[in-house]
């Protein structure tokens, strides 16, 4: 059986196995590029809705009806966009447990904060109550942005044990080279030149 695994077939098996290592290696980093460029753009937005929720208090305060429900469409709309994800930006949130739960409360306290807004009675939101819902808000960035440092982090550890394969890898090929091809045919050289030269025992 061993006999049948020829060179042509021994190399043939490297080669393929090297295809597939690089092919895996691409597809990983590009799929862990995704998830941090998708989490950077998440976080952008999550900062967003943090301004948004200032401007709504302020114009609440000076009593722009008007440009109020304009910002509270914007603030749904960003809301969306994170429960959502865009893959075409992309734009995901990296869910863990903490910034769900996180993000669940930013829903719950929109719709108290939306609730008031809308009333037809003329109402404007405390000070304590808007730093507590940024506050919030901060907790999610904060939670998304510790996913995306674990993700950039093994982006980095993947990156240099490639690294390492592929040292490894190019020894073991210039060693299976040496061994398989370079050191035989030297070999056998210098059993050509001992039998032109009269030895036939070589």
């Amino acid at each position: 059986m061993a006999k049948d695994f020829t060179l042509k077939k021994k190399l043939t098996f490297i080669g393929a196995a090297l295809l597939v290592l690089a092919m895996f290696s691409i597809t990983f980093t590009l799929w862990v590029t995704w998830k941090l460029e998708g989490g950077a753009a998440a976080i952008n937005e999550a900062g967003r809705m943090r301004m948004q929720t200032y401007q709504l208090a302020l114009l609440a305060n000076h009593d722009k009806k008007h440009q109020v429900m304009d910002l509270v469409g914007g603030f749904d709309k960003s809301l969306s966009l994170l429960s959502l994800g865009d893959p075409a930006r992309p734009l995901f949130v990296p869910w863990n447990e903490l910034n769900k739960l996180e993000f669940t409360g930013i829903q719950n306290d929109w719709l108290e904060i939306k609730s008031i807004l809308v009333s037809s009675q003329y109402q404007t939101l405390s000070a304590t109550y808007v730093e507590s819902f940024v506050k919030r808000i901060d907790r999610f960035v904060s939670s998304i942005e510790t996913e995306v440092d674990y993700w950039t982090g093994l982006l980095h550890l993947f990156q240099f044990g490639m690294l390492a394969i592929s040292l490894i890898t190019s020894l073991v090929i210039m060693y299976v080279g040496y061994s398989v091809i370079l050191d035989p045919v030297a070999k056998l050289r210098l059993g050509f030149d001992r039998v032109k030269s009269g030895n036939l025992k070589a």
